[in-house]
């Protein structure tokens, strides 16, 4: 529960654990009544069970659709916090880059991060708190690090503590974060090279997955029920759920390669 709640905390949303977790189970249960509707009016209308034996059936989905969109449920805060993470890290680089100008040009610490908490999309926004609770009194050092605890982006919060240190120790912060600015893209560059290797393995079973066997399939069942006497079990029903799966799987590949691409600013 401790760790729910500091996630909640970060993605600032104002619920406890406690109901964060009750209201995932009530959206399992009407996930779950719908995911097992689908599957009985399949069972019913294109299968040839008993209807004990359909209930039965019924009764497991219900069980096991339950579990998994309860952990889905569970899964909300997580993807929203991935989600600011990557929109933090899109303009970092650029917002890096104008606050090391900024503090090589003699501006002052503070007047530097003034002009970078706007422009640069959610990066920006993490400065702007910072900018807003230093303007209310509190001293720049606390705020550095009070938002380095809750910003959901690693390399912003390597950020906000290399100025804390940098501001205590009387270091030179333009040239601690222009080096930390070269860090950071040269770890993006490694990660849109990963990224392009992952594609090769993924290419290929989706190849198999959403074109190969959806095809052989079709062909060996049609020739495999015509010699059994049963080819005229197969009909458009059955052929128009495998085209729904079919239809299903290239969507779901689609979605992956669009969501796990590397977003950042300089090399778009």
């Amino acid at each position: 529960m401790e760790e729910l709640k500091k996630k909640l905390e970060m993605a600032e949303w104002d619920i406890s654990p406690e109901e964060y977790v009750s209201n995932a189970k009530k959206e399992a249960v009407v996930m779950a009544f719908f995911t097992t509707l689908l599957v009985a009016l399949f069972l019913y209308y294109g299968s040839n069970l008993p209807l004990i034996q359909q209930a039965i059936v019924d009764l497991l989905i219900l069980l096991i659709s339950w579990y998994v969109w309860y952990l889905v449920a569970l899964k909300k805060v997580d993807a929203y916090l991935t989600k600011i993470k990557n929109d933090i890290e899109y303009e970092l680089g650029f917002l890096l880059k104008h606050l090391v100008i900024s503090l090589k040009a003699g501006m002052p610490l503070y007047d530097a991060l003034v002009n970078v908490s706007k422009g640069y999309g959610r990066a920006s926004q993490e400065i702007a708190k910072v900018v807003e609770r230093t303007t209310l009194g509190e001293p720049l050092t606390v705020a550095l690090k009070d938002r380095a605890e809750k910003t959901p982006s690693l390399n912003m919060r390597r950020v906000l503590l290399q100025i804390s240190n940098a501001v205590v120790s009387g270091a030179d912060i333009a040239k601690i974060l222009e080096d930390l600015e070269k860090q950071i893209t040269k770890e993006k560059v490694n990660e849109y090279k990963r990224y392009g290797y992952s594609l090769n393995p993924l290419i290929m079973l989706y190849m198999i997955a959403g074109i190969v066997f959806p095809t052989l399939a079709i062909a060996f069942l049609i020739i495999i029920l015509t010699f059994t006497g049963k080819g005229s079990q197969f009909g458009p029903v059955h052929l128009g759920l495998m085209l729904v799966l079919v239809a299903l799987i290239q969507l779901i590949f689609a979605e992956y390669v669009i969501r796990t691409r590397p977003r950042y600013s300089l090399f778009e």
